[in-house]
């Protein structure tokens, strides 16, 4: 079994052998940044990924309720936030 990437809005797999798949912090197919870790194996026969999901797993909307907050206004989000992957990170 290896680990692979997995967007959780429009189930886009990312293998061990694309790069940094790892690191990344928003999909590359529609820029949503709910990626999942997901144990995968290869199938002998038809050499496929064979993702092994959990059925048991519940998927957390923490944090999609409220609107985002304005940054730089005296709260705790001073300074700006990383809402796309273009953005440049400081």
């Amino acid at each position: 079994k290896t680990w692979v990437t997995r967007c959780g809005a429009c189930y886009a797999v990312y293998g061990a052998a694309d790069n940094q798949s790892s690191s990344k912090l928003f999909c590359q197919k529609c820029g949503s940044d709910f990626l999942q870790r997901v144990s995968a194996s290869v199938d002998g026969k038809t050499g496929r990924y064979r993702l092994h999901l959990s059925k048991r797993k519940k998927v957390n909307t923490r944090g999609t309720k409220y609107s985002m907050p304005k940054p730089g206004k005296g709260n705790r989000f001073q300074g700006d936030l990383l809402i796309a992957e273009d953005q440049l990170m400081m």
